[in-house]
């Protein structure tokens, strides 16, 4: 009987573990550092498109380009001003976003907006 009970005791833990590796990791990683992360960097990004006057599209540290930029579980992306996506090439981005992203669920993600002129603004987002 115990070594029954000790066989299942290993297996339920084995699921817990593999469970908390491939959903939970994410969470415990956002809410212990990435949410502050992505908040702090998101403060910083705002300053600079407020005191340039633009977004900017290129942040050291960060892998990507045009504005599409890459680092860790974090992306950052310029919002192009509306209607001008292809006509105005000169016309520089006055808004961004950064976006956390988990692996488990996929459907949801944690997102910061920001730009000139505007405070930064964060939430949960869906599809």
């Amino acid at each position: 009987m115990k070594k029954k009970t000790v066989v299942n005791t290993l297996m339920i833990s084995s699921i817990l573990l593999v469970l908390y590796f491939f959903i939970g990791h994410g969470f415990v990683e956002f809410y212990f550092g990435g949410k502050k992360e992505i908040l702090q960097t998101a403060d910083v990004i705002n300053n600079l498109c407020n005191a340039n006057g633009s977004c900017p599209l290129i942040l050291e540290n960060w892998e990507g380009e045009n504005g599409r930029l890459r680092k860790g579980r974090k992306m950052y992306m310029t919002i192009p001003i509306p209607g001008n996506e292809n006509n105005e090439k000169s016309l520089k981005p006055q808004s961004f976003k950064l976006i956390y992203v988990m692996s488990f669920p996929t459907d949801d993600w944690f997102e910061v907006q920001g730009g000139v002129g505007r405070k930064v603004t964060s939430g949960w987002t869906g599809r």
